[in-house]
């Protein structure tokens, strides 16, 4: 019986537009929903509400802890079992957290990228990560060989998908700005990152900004 269950049938699932690409992650439950002795409850690694289009992240939810609890003991138990999805959620759950750690999150985002190289999200919540952890009296621009793998990684694709458009948007002013004030100047670099923000949004006012100055010129 339990075979045959999948989102079609689970508790806010059946309703949601993702649930046929979304992995499937029902190890814990909200344990809200039950048939005979089935449990079709929607899953506890989920922050989204298909009846209001609307995402929360999982991790800040008190209910969520359990799912955190259970990632952060597997890891100590046996760290190499751990997949991608779960690296990738518990980096977030670090990173999100009500008492952030930004050490642990790099940690497990750093692990994700040596697990799946191709995996764009690695890369840029380690940028995330990095620039949580920087002193802004003493920047060392720690995120940005991080935004640069982010970058390098991104297919041709990519560069027109509107899912990615904010976060390539982020990396490219982050390396556009390093360009132009870290002490590693470099106008050309510096032209080429704007450039890619002004291309998927030419009405940025940073980009803007950046081509009315001397340097952008």
């Amino acid at each position: 019986r339990l075979w045959n269950v999948n989102k079609n049938l689970c508790d806010v699932c059946k309703d949601c537009e993702f649930r046929h690409i979304c992995t499937d992650c029902r190890a814990y439950t909200e344990r809200t929903h039950f048939e005979d002795d089935i449990d079709l409850s929607k899953p506890l690694k989920c922050g989204y509400n298909p009846y209001t289009s609307e995402w929360a992240e999982w991790s800040t939810n008190p209910l969520k802890e359990k799912a955190i609890e259970y990632y952060t003991k597997k890891q100590a138990l046996a760290p190499e079992k751990m997949d991608v999805n779960e690296l990738f959620e518990l980096g977030r759950a670090y990173y999100f957290s009500k008492t952030p750690n930004y050490v642990l999150a790099d940690s497990n985002f750093a692990q994700l990228t040596r697990l799946a190289p191709n995996f764009l999200g690695g890369y840029f919540w380690r940028a995330r990560a990095n620039f949580k952890l920087e002193d802004p009296k003493n920047k060392l621009w720690l995120s940005k060989v991080h935004y640069e793998a982010f970058i390098a990684k991104l297919k041709p694709e990519d560069l027109t998908n509107p899912a990615q458009k904010s976060n390539i948007m982020e990396a490219s002013k982050y390396l556009g700005d390093y360009y132009v004030n870290s002490p590693e100047k470099n106008k050309e670099k510096a032209i080429e990152n704007w450039n890619r923000v002004r291309t998927l949004d030419p009405n940025d006012k940073q980009a803007k900004a950046f081509f009315d100055s001397p340097l952008g010129k």
